[in-house]
């Protein structure tokens, strides 16, 4: 049953609700990936996995063939949107923007300055949103896709920050 659920979801693109999502909340913890350390969150924008697996054997590994890889879970707050609610490319469209062409910008990792400078960004801030959930490759398979959350100011949307484990730098996870 649970997989025609998710099924009909996705045929059914009216009613697209978020498996992520429930009361523009993430339900769970998130996790994000850095090849160095963080000794501190700050304001810029962080880009998250929506699943553990998705972070351990995507994320995780690429970084550790880069040398080094801490991985961190949190809790995200504020309101989140995922760009492919009806309402949300509405909002973008209502507007004059194209939800599809931020979130080509998003998928290539650019400068925090370039992400807070998009006019899709700053209209989801306008909009009260601290992130957004959108389709961005899956690490595991470049050829796929899957969802991630990009957070806005992370000194403000995340909570509960904790090192899950790190390897490099004289360090083995277990």
């Amino acid at each position: 049953m649970k997989y025609i659920k998710l099924f009909e979801q996705f045929v059914n693109e009216e009613n697209y609700q978020s498996p992520y999502i429930k009361n523009e909340k993430v339900t769970g913890k998130v996790y994000h990936v850095a090849g160095e350390p963080i000794k501190a969150l700050n304001t810029r924008p962080m880009w998250f996995a929506l699943e553990k697996e998705h972070s351990d054997d995507g994320w995780y590994v690429n970084m550790i063939e880069n040398g080094g890889a801490n991985q961190y879970s949190a809790k995200i707050i504020g309101k989140i949107c995922d760009v492919f609610e009806d309402r949300i490319q509405k909002l973008f469209q209502d507007n004059g923007l194209d939800a599809d062409e931020w979130v080509n910008e998003i998928v290539g990792n650019p400068s925090a300055e370039i992400v807070m400078g998009l006019d899709g960004t700053k209209l989801l801030i306008k909009n009260g949103f601290a992130g957004a959930i959108y389709s961005d490759y899956d690490p595991r398979d470049f050829q796929e896709d899957l969802d991630a959350l990009i957070i806005f100011n992370a000194k403000k949307s995340v909570k509960s920050w904790k090192l899950e484990k790190i390897w490099g730098n004289g360090f083995r996870d277990s």
